[in-house]
């Protein structure tokens, strides 16, 4: 009867080790890729949520809101206002480049939801991630909000 020693060899552990380089150098650009695009998603949900949430409140208070999306500090802001010429600082709910890094937004954009003529003014924002896919956010005179 020949005693054989238990274990594996070096050989073994080499070959998965280079079997386990070989995945995660084909699933970490995959996974990043993955992750560029769920942040330039994310951003642009939360901007049509404040674009939405203009158009809501113009409505129910028939009353004129601004959509507004602004630079803050070098990064972008978008949010609601009852006047022209507030900023993001004095706005209580805001959506911000900071929490979606990488993701840039065409500044200096306003769009007026008017009520009780039922009107806003056209705009069409870029929302670019880092990884260069683009969404656009458009609002039509009718007040109708949509992601492209």
């Amino acid at each position: 009867m020949l005693n054989r020693e238990k274990g594996v060899t070096f050989t073994e552990v080499m070959v998965t080790i280079a079997i386990i380089g070989i995945i995660a150098a084909i699933a970490i650009p995959a996974y990043q890729n993955h992750i560029f695009s769920e942040r330039l998603t994310g951003a642009s949900q939360a901007i049509y949520a404040q674009a939405l949430m203009a158009k809501r409140q113009s409505v129910s208070n028939n009353d004129t809101r601004y959509f507004k999306i602004e630079d803050d500090s070098g990064d972008w802001c978008a949010f609601v206002s009852t006047t022209s010429d507030a900023t993001c600082a004095t706005s209580l709910l805001y959506t911000h480049g900071r929490d979606f890094s990488g993701v840039t937004v065409s500044t200096g954009v306003t769009s007026i939801f008017v009520m009780p003529a039922l009107v806003a003014t056209n705009v069409s924002v870029e929302i670019t991630g880092e990884n260069g896919d683009v969404k656009t956010l458009k609002i039509f005179e009718n007040q109708m909000v949509v992601i492209e």
